[in-house]
């Protein structure tokens, strides 16, 4: 079994999943078991479907739609994934980090780079 990655929001251009999906397709390469649980709903439903068919990923990513309790897909995880850009710490992230999951999130500017880190939440 390969590594798990969860996002959790709407599935709208700014959450940028997009550009997830693509990020998949380049780890299959050394993760070809590496499975992606996109927790949400929005416009982007089809379209998002779609770019995972052409990308030959239909095995690897799983529309889970919207969830009532997202803490079974967060603990199922190995590491959470906030693609939107955020002034601040990203609300995605801040729930993978109470689940004490890896997070992946972006630098800006948004496509340039892209850091994993297991990092804590700011303190209070």
């Amino acid at each position: 079994m390969g590594p798990v990655f969860v996002s959790v929001a709407a599935l709208t251009p700014v959450k940028e999943h997009s550009i997830l999906l693509a990020a998949a397709k380049l780890v299959e390469a050394q993760f070809p078991l590496a499975q992606y649980l996109l927790v949400g709903e929005g416009p982007l439903e089809s379209e998002l479907q779609q770019q995972a068919e052409r990308l030959g990923l239909t095995r690897a990513i799983r529309f889970l739609g919207r969830q009532a309790d997202v803490r079974p897909y967060l603990a199922a995880a190995d590491f959470g994934c906030s693609l939107r850009e955020a002034k601040e710490v990203p609300i995605p992230s801040s729930n993978t980090w109470a689940m004490g999951l890896p997070s992946i999130v972006p630098i800006s500017p948004p496509t340039a780079n892209w850091s994993a880190a297991s990092c804590s939440p700011p303190a209070t």
